[in-house]
């Protein structure tokens, strides 16, 4: 017996029952070709074009902030383009880019700090080294540095939530409290990205550029 609902009875072809064979009493066995679609396969989120990490400037704002170098006065075009440049041009080096087309991996950006970064590459350099000569040294290396990292983060974890702790006990708390719920709930949606916009003539633009395009016009028709 094969039971498949109404719509998907096209999938099964050629039912044939055997008749001289009897798995139990009344019962025969049925032979038939059902067909099925494998599963299709998640699409790993990847990174868009290259953008400065903003999100570093709380950690490393007085760096940032004593390297740039404002120019001279001269137009006010130039006035507002220098500093502009300056401050992107420090805020590259200073903060980093993120690479285009790399796999999006969801790190807590609390928790990634520059000691807990230098401290997980040592321990996948020396995991590397041992993987390419495994001898009792680079076992020994890599377990010292395995056990560094994870008391590195261990050490972070437990900074950021003393620090939670004593916001939620604070007077703003409350409203503390509502905006980790409303986080919470906001990461647990199935939300799919989607960038169109429709043309005149009610085409879809998917294209990003020409999606920008298609912005800009209406914008451009009112400021000439």
């Amino acid at each position: 017996l094969v039971l498949v609902r109404h719509r998907d009875q096209g999938l099964v072809t050629d039912a044939k029952t055997v008749p001289y064979e009897t798995v139990a009493t009344q019962h025969r066995p049925l032979i038939c070709t059902l067909k099925t679609a494998p599963p299709k396969p998640k699409i790993a989120e990847r990174c868009g074009p290259a953008r400065i990490k903003w999100w570093r400037l709380k950690e490393k704002e007085e760096a940032v902030v004593s390297s740039i170098l404002v120019p001279a006065v001269t137009t006010v075009d130039e006035t507002w383009k220098g500093p502009a440049e300056a401050i992107t041009r420090v805020a590259r080096s200073k903060l980093g880019v993120t690479k285009p087309g790399r796999r999006k991996l969801d790190k807590q950006t609390w928790l990634w700090t520059d000691h807990v970064r230098d401290k997980v590459r040592e321990k996948k350099k020396q995991y590397h080294a041992f993987v390419i000569e495994k001898t009792a040294d680079n076992w020994q290396r890599y377990h010292i540095a395995k056990k560094e990292a994870k008391k590195a983060v261990a050490s972070e974890k437990a900074a950021h939530y003393a620090d939670l702790n004593k916001k939620l006990e604070s007077r703003d708390g409350e409203r503390y409290i509502y905006r980790l719920a409303k986080t919470r709930n906001r990461q647990t949606e199935d939300t799919e990205k989607f960038f169109g916009i429709n043309e005149e003539n009610g085409r879809l633009l998917t294209h990003r550029r020409q999606v920008l395009k298609r912005w800009r016009e209406p914008w451009i028709g009112n400021c000439v």
